[in-house]
């Protein structure tokens, strides 16, 4: 479990290059989560998580800013994982299964739902490779995958 409660913002400017006041505010972000290793191969867990559901990479709640309003908390994380001789794969919501370079395009910590797979295949002592598949639903209708909004993704 991790929390965070002071921010300070200092020297900061919109993108059109208006300069803003500094400020300091009360921030929280809580996440409380769990891996449980069933058997040598199979594996499930659960995370939870303070902030909107609308907002996948900023968990953070500002106190104070409206006293009024319940602090939402959400299911982050919930799958069900299969690992054996270089096969991974998993259902369900999880973290981001691919390599990045860095948070520019896309955080770690966002939390896909659907499937991946993978397979590590040792060529030689110094070189592995790993071809990885997923598909990713972002925004479903509730009717048929080809109306909605996903992710194929292939990385080797």
């Amino acid at each position: 479990m991790r929390s965070r409660l002071i921010e300070s913002d200092w020297d900061v400017t919109t993108q059109d290059g208006k300069k803003l006041d500094p400020r300091t505010r009360m921030r929280l972000r809580l996440r409380f989560g769990f891996n449980y290793q069933y058997s040598k191969t199979l594996s499930f867990g659960g995370r939870i998580r303070t902030g909107s559901a609308n907002e996948q990479q900023s968990p953070h709640i500002t106190l104070g800013a409206n006293e009024s309003a319940n602090i939402p908390i959400g299911l982050d994380r919930a799958f069900i994982k299969y690992s054996n001789k270089g096969f991974t794969a998993w259902t369900g919501k999880h973290s981001f299964p691919f390599y990045t370079y860095d948070d520019l395009f896309v955080t770690q910590d966002i939390s896909p739902e659907g499937i991946y797979a993978s397979y590590e295949y040792k060529v030689s002592s110094a070189l592995k490779i790993k071809p990885a598949a997923s598909f990713f639903v972002i925004n479903s209708n509730g009717k048929s995958f080809q109306r909605d909004r996903t992710i194929k993704a292939f990385q080797l």
